[in-house]
């Protein structure tokens, strides 16, 4: 794809290739990790301080980091991101080994259609993103959406 580089040797599962970035995107070329691995955004309960943050062991945190697209809170439980709006949504860039792979697509549910994973430049950064699946569809809905972009949002979860 284009503007994407990756390591040689490292797996295809664990490679997320750059994708049109848009307009409003950094205008830097994409960072690969020079590792075998790949780079991870994370938005809700994979964060540093999330419920699922132990799932996160052998990774290493890159930084802060930002993605236009809508938030929605489900249930109080946790987020779904949508790449699609004008919002902006916060959250982290973890480096991590392409063994963590297969347990972060469990916990998202990936095979069931909860969550799907997707490849996305975030700050000048190919990563891998969980986005919203199939199976959310019906609860992403205007009254659960978080305008500031962060979740737990402000007075929920």
């Amino acid at each position: 794809m284009r503007g994407a580089t990756h390591e040689p040797g490292a797996s295809a599962e664990a490679r997320p290739e750059a994708i049109g970035a848009g307009a409003d995107a950094p205008a830097r070329r994409s960072r690969p990790y020079r590792g075998k691995g790949f780079h991870l955004f994370t938005y809700g309960t994979l964060r540093r301080d999330g419920a699922g943050a132990a799932l996160l062991e052998g990774c290493e945190p890159v930084g802060p980091a930002t993605i236009t697209g809508t938030l929605y809170d489900i249930d109080g439980e946790y987020p779904a991101l949508v790449l699609a709006g004008t919002g902006r949504v916060q959250g982290e860039i973890w480096r991590c080994p392409a063994r963590v792979l297969a347990r972060l697509d469990a916990y998202e549910d990936v095979a069931d259609g909860l969550f799907r994973r997707v490849a996305a430049v975030v700050d000048g950064v190919a990563c891998w993103v969980y986005v919203a699946g199939p199976k959310l569809a019906r609860r992403l809905t205007p009254r659960r959406r978080i305008e500031s972009g962060r979740w737990p949002p402000a007075g929920g979860a």
